[in-house]
């Protein structure tokens, strides 16, 4: 039986020459570019027009995350019907092939590790389409493993070049999930073109047939969750808790930069959210290994100004370096965060700020390029490769570590005292 034609294009790989224009070309060609935020100065406005001003931005962008889930399940829908023309026409031809057909068309949602995932999955799945969810590296946060144990996540780890390039072949729609740039700390290949594209972190551009990036707000499982709520999907208790713990997580408990559609978004899902599910999510054991990672990074703490710079020798799991520098920011006088270890030949970081005139993810994305670094205003992370620290990588690779850290610690330390020269 053929397989079925699906009304999206193959998933478009870039030539090497091509990838520097990128974004500059293909994200206005076959992409929707998110819309930038409004940003008013106090001087401009008084303090009433500024509500007014932002009640209008976030109920413009949940209404945009309506119209997206829209969109989305309007894009689903005729990959649905391309599936049901195929299987009826192989019925035709004297049947027998109806499920190689609906085998055929599958989507892929390729992410790093996000607690949104579990909702596109179940959203593609009743539309007749066959999801994967899959991502790249470990997870290894002990409330992400708690998750993906206590709502039995069908998640599928991909560790080789030729896996992810097996699934791109095989997949007639890839959809990104809290990404929008391929290569850059993910599994994608970098002159990946993905479908769609559902992030919350602030771009230029996005190359994608569908992009749904909305830095209005501060989860991607409030977007997801605000798309849903336009659609005739089903909620359960499963998706709901999974979501509401990626809007929780991701805000801090809302005490880190959130927005009114975020509030929002959780208030609809705590009609179904299982408060005991969630507590199972939310309060998991702690290993020991971790706990060796708290009292390191306490001992070996520096202070730079009002910034806090903790470097480990042994990484027991890269999510250890979050929950640090999470219990790090509220330390009397600080106001900046990072905390860093070793891992194959690249120095994982971790950072906070409280301090509203510095933009982290830019700050570092500006210092450690080609994607190794960046996120958002108030915290980000990277993963530094040794070359871009080290002039010459030694050979050994204790001594590279050791190296590697102590140039990190420097080139932190040199960062900041520059950043605090500009304000004075």
């Amino acid at each position: 039986v053929a397989r079925p034609q699906s009304p999206l294009r193959p998933c478009q790989r870039l030539q090497p020459q091509q990838r520097c224009v990128r974004r500059a070309v293909l994200a206005d060609v076959v992409g929707c570019v998110a819309k930038p935020r409004l940003h008013h100065r106090a001087a401009e406005v008084d303090a009433a027009a500024r509500r007014r001003v932002a009640q209008g931005r976030h109920h413009g962008a949940q209404q945009r995350g309506v119209e997206d889930g829209r969109a989305l399940r309007k894009l689903l829908g005729e990959l649905c019907a391309a599936v049901h023309d195929a299987m009826r026409g192989a019925a035709r031809l004297g049947g027998g092939g109806s499920s190689s057909a609906a085998r055929a068309l599958r989507a892929a949602r390729c992410h790093r590790w996000s607690r949104a995932g579990l909702a596109m999955y179940e959203l593609v799945e009743s539309m007749g389409l066959k999801p994967s969810l899959l991502y790249g590296g470990m997870i290894e946060h002990q409330q992400n493993q708690a998750m993906v144990k206590a709502l039995e996540i069908p998640a599928r780890r991909l560790i080789l070049d030729w896996e992810v390039n097996d699934v791109l072949k095989e997949s007639d729609v890839v959809i990104t999930v809290d990404f929008h740039r391929p290569g850059a700390n993910n599994i994608l290949p970098d002159d990946c073109v993905p479908h769609i594209v559902i992030d919350h972190h602030a771009s230029e551009g996005v190359a994608a047939d569908l992009s749904m990036v909305h830095p209005e707000f501060s989860a991607t499982s409030s977007l997801v969750a605000s798309m849903l709520m336009g659609l005739d999907f089903e909620m359960t208790p499963r998706v709901a808790t999974a979501l509401a713990f990626g809007i929780r997580t991701d805000t801090l408990g809302f005490t880190r930069h959130f927005n009114p559609v975020d509030i929002r978004a959780l208030s609809w899902l705590n009609a179904w959210v299982d408060s005991s599910m969630m507590r199972s999510i939310e309060e998991p054991p702690r290993s020991r290994e971790t706990l060796e990672a708290f009292a390191e990074a306490l001992r070996e703490r520096q202070q730079v100004g009002t910034t806090l710079i903790a470097s480990l020798s042994s990484l027991p799991n890269r999510d250890a370096l979050a929950q640090i520098a999470d219990f790090l920011l509220p330390t009397e006088g600080i106001e900046s965060v990072f905390v860093f270890g070793v891992r194959r030949g690249k120095v994982i970081l971790s950072a906070r700020t409280t301090n509203d005139s510095i933009h982290l993810g830019r700050m570092l994305s500006e210092r450690w390029s080609g994607g190794q670094a960046g996120g958002h205003k108030a915290l980000a992370g990277g993963q530094i490769l040794f070359e871009s620290l080290l002039d010459s990588v030694p050979v050994d690779a204790d001594e590279a570590a050791s190296s590697a850290l102590v140039a990190m610690s420097k080139a932190l330390a040199d960062l900041f005292s520059s950043e605090a020269a500009k304000d004075d």
